[in-house]
């Protein structure tokens, strides 16, 4: 895995001198286990289990989806959610701030953040990562990766790598210049590892301005990600996606509608050990989340075709 040589950085005036600079960090694809302190700014949403993913921006401060605020606790600094975590810190829940144009039908604006009930220090096994700032633009083709303890599914169009549930909240970073920047947060997907349906990611930058309205002492670290290519993140809108490929069909007798509908539906599925996944983005890789909904009437008997579109959280 590499990144162009092409690439250009700008640092925000915010940026924080300690974000995206994990002292452990290894170059690790494919879904592999990830050594301690490879993503330190990783942090588990708990209730009585892992349910979410999120990530620390700064000593105070947790950035998740707005769909995982149900925790009651947050631990950093896991390797595994069995075991022994010598490095674990645990934080209670001091103030929840969810986007105020958040949707759970159609999950636009799937952001929000969570303030720690006490700040944490700074170690190899915990430290924030940097933010896309505002300006920062991924073209086709950039290498990401996406860390969390859910299950590493497939991503791209023709299959590959992204994330599943329980990983839902939890960061996609790429690597600029030395330090790791977080350009989207993961947010829901039809299915897990199926071609022609990639996952979608609530894009990090076009929040900086609420965040930092959110977060006004000890702000996090944005840095502008520019790369050069074609096909860039800023260009695409929900309108230029693929057509999605319904993966059940039904025959019922109702003599009444045809229905197409797609819903948001969450699904249970085995936790693993942190892992990571080398994800090289597409157009549609960051994109605003849609949920329509079409009917006509149609003569007895008629096919109802359901395409659900899973939060990636664990229940």
């Amino acid at each position: 895995v590499f990144l162009p040589t092409c690439l250009r950085v700008n640092v925000d005036v915010h940026v924080s001198s300690d974000c995206g600079q994990p002292a452990l960090n290894t170059r690790i694809v494919g879904g592999a286990a990830a050594p301690q302190g490879s993503w330190p700014w990783q942090v588990s949403l708990q209730t009585s289990s892992h349910f979410c993913g999120g990530s620390l921006i700064n000593s105070e401060w947790v950035l998740t989806a707005g769909h995982c605020l149900q925790s009651s606790v947050l631990v950093l600094g896991l390797q595994s959610l069995t075991g022994t975590n010598p490095n674990k810190v645990t934080r209670t829940v001091a103030q929840v701030i969810r986007h105020p144009s958040f949707s759970i039908s159609t999950l636009d604006n799937d952001i929000a953040l969570i303030k720690l009930s006490s700040a944490v220090s700074f170690n190899n096994y915990i430290s924030p990562v940097c933010l896309a700032a505002a300006d920062s633009t991924f073209y086709s083709g950039v290498n990401s990766w996406v860390t969390g303890w859910g299950n590493i599914g497939s991503g791209l169009l023709q299959g590959g790598k992204d994330s599943c549930q329980g990983d839902s909240g939890g960061p996609m970073v790429s690597k600029q210049a030395g330090r790791w920047i977080q350009s989207g947060i993961v947010s829901f997907g039809i299915g897990c590892a199926n071609p022609n349906y990639p996952g979608v990611y609530a894009r990090v930058s076009q929040y900086e301005s609420w965040i930092k309205t959110q977060i006004t002492t000890n702000q996090p670290g944005f840095i502008t990600y520019t790369s050069t290519g074609t096909n860039s993140d800023l260009s695409v809108s929900c309108s230029g996606v693929p057509p999605i490929l319904s993966p059940t069909t039904t025959t019922t007798t109702t003599p009444t509608t045809t229905t197409t509908t797609s819903t948001t539906k969450p699904t249970t599925k085995p936790l693993t050990t942190t892992a990571s996944a080398a994800i090289k983005l597409t157009t549609t890789n960051i994109i605003k989340p849609t949920t329509k909904a079409t009917s006509t009437l149609a003569p007895s008997p008629t096919t109802t075709t359901t395409t659900t579109s899973m939060p990636r959280r664990k229940y």
